[in-house]
């Protein structure tokens, strides 16, 4: 898979959690001991660093995943500061 900004990515160490709930949200992995998250947004894949568990399990338990998205992950936990797992 592509992440945006990043390359490709293989999946296998994360955790991943298929989302139908959302219209925005569709997949969320998670790298529990690197704190890296990546989430497909519609058809495209992005990148967080630094991103600890409690954050990543609120998203996935949010009564609105993409407002729980746009007011706390998105713009933080910016991987260009390091922290990308290689």
């Amino acid at each position: 898979m592509n992440v945006e900004y990043r390359g490709p990515v293989d999946l296998t160490p994360f955790d991943c959690t298929d989302v139908s709930l959302s219209s925005f949200i569709k997949r969320v992995c998670y790298d529990t001991p690197h704190h890296y998250m990546v989430i497909a947004l519609r058809n495209q894949w992005y990148h967080y660093c630094r991103i600890d568990n409690d954050t990543v399990q609120a998203l996935l338990n949010a009564d609105s995943m993409g407002r729980y998205y746009n007011e706390t992950i998105r713009g933080n936990f910016d991987c260009r500061q390091g922290g990308v797992p290689e």
